[in-house]
């Protein structure tokens, strides 16, 4: 019996006293990665407005529980491309200081050094993504070294291609202790576009180098290191669970949740690139609303997976059960850390937040 059969419940290692917006700004992108797919980017989408923009997000913040903060992760396409993006940022912080509390986004690092510099006095945190196919190595390291090193950090897309390259930067973010993540590329051989077809090849010496780093490298304010897993994983309700990594589970494909019981939903939510509203970027269930739409309902209810994989990072932190007798059983285990790490939040926040200021779990 492999390893998966072997979890009964999942859930969240990180802080959560959040209810997490995962938001797809629009396709618009200035690069055209060969591991990214046409419907995730292009050269003309249109840009959303800034009253758009605002609208939204009070449509949505109306159904999120009072007392949770709000956390926004911007993507795209590119954020950064929306010459409206900026502005949103700052609208966020000034009209709901103690509300969006923390806002973040990937980038491709494209833009001036002064552009974010400007940008990180109003998010919380810039996750720069170095697709090394269209990326100007220099200008690159100039974005890094002006910014404060706790509000950025790198994902390194270790593209075979351009190993030197990748290696290159990996020394460079050691040596500066910026917080970085080195991501092996999937195959995309399955896409039914010529063009978006990218199948990496790996040498057996590129496997070795990449197994010894691949997981997030990151340091404290005094240069120490800490490494610490996103998930926490069940094997029985005896045991202390496991710190496990979603991408390692990913990697290892131990992402084959069907017919487990999910809360993808209830502890956020994705707007894709068409607007549409998904509890997750798995899209489980549908679309159940648009930002257009005049009245938004968020979910209140766990879902049953359909899914063969769950190979998405941010889905994969999610609390879920095996079944439903699993859930009757585990839920006292889940409660535990959740109102642990809502303990250990108290003092970044301030805000008395017990387990029944969340949606369900």
């Amino acid at each position: 019996m492999d390893i998966l059969n072997k979890r009964i419940a999942t859930q969240s290692n990180r802080p959560q006293h959040f209810y997490t917006i995962h938001w797809n700004v629009g396709k618009r992108c200035n690069y055209d990665c060969a591991y990214c797919p046409d419907n995730l980017h292009d050269y003309t989408s249109p840009h959303r407005s800034l009253e758009s923009f605002q609208q939204i997000f009070k449509k949505i913040e109306q159904q999120i529980p009072p007392k949770l903060d709000i956390k926004i992760w911007f993507t795209g396409g590119e954020p950064t491309i929306n010459p409206n993006f900026l502005e949103f940022c700052k609208w966020l912080k000034t009209e709901y200081p103690d509300r969006a509390i923390n806002l973040g986004l990937n980038s491709n690092g494209s833009r001036l050094p002064k552009y974010y510099k400007e940008l990180a006095e109003w998010v919380n945190k810039i996750q720069f993504s170095s697709h090394f196919e269209f990326l100007k190595l220099d200008k690159f390291k100039d974005v890094l070294s002006v910014l404060p090193l706790k509000k950025f950090s790198v994902n390194l897309m270790a593209e075979p291609e351009y190993w030197d390259t990748v290696q290159n930067i990996v020394e460079f973010c050691e040596k500066g202790q910026i917080n970085h993540h080195i991501k092996r590329i999937r195959t995309k051989s399955t896409w039914t576009n010529d063009n978006r077809k990218y199948d990496p090849f790996y040498t057996p010496e590129q496997i070795e180098w990449l197994e010894k780093r691949e997981h997030a490298q990151s340091f404290d304010e005094i240069g120490e290191r800490f490494d610490k897993p996103d998930m926490l994983a069940y094997y029985n309700d005896i045991d202390e669970p496991r710190q496990e990594w979603a991408n390692d589970m990913i990697t290892r494909q131990e992402d084959d949740f069907n017919g487990w019981l999910c809360g993808i939903g209830l502890e956020g939510c994705q707007i894709d690139q068409y607007g549409n509203i998904q509890r997750g970027v798995c899209k489980i269930g549908g679309s159940y609303a648009n930002i257009d739409d005049e009245k938004i309902t968020l979910p209140t209810e766990f879902i049953t997976c359909t899914k063969k994989r769950c190979s998405c990072v941010a889905d994969n932190k999610c609390t879920r059960y095996k079944d439903e007798s699993t859930r009757e059983m585990m839920r006292p285990h889940i409660q535990f850390y959740i109102q642990k790490n809502l303990a250990e939040s108290l003092g970044k926040n301030g805000k008395q937040l017990t387990i029944d200021d969340k949606i369900n779990y």
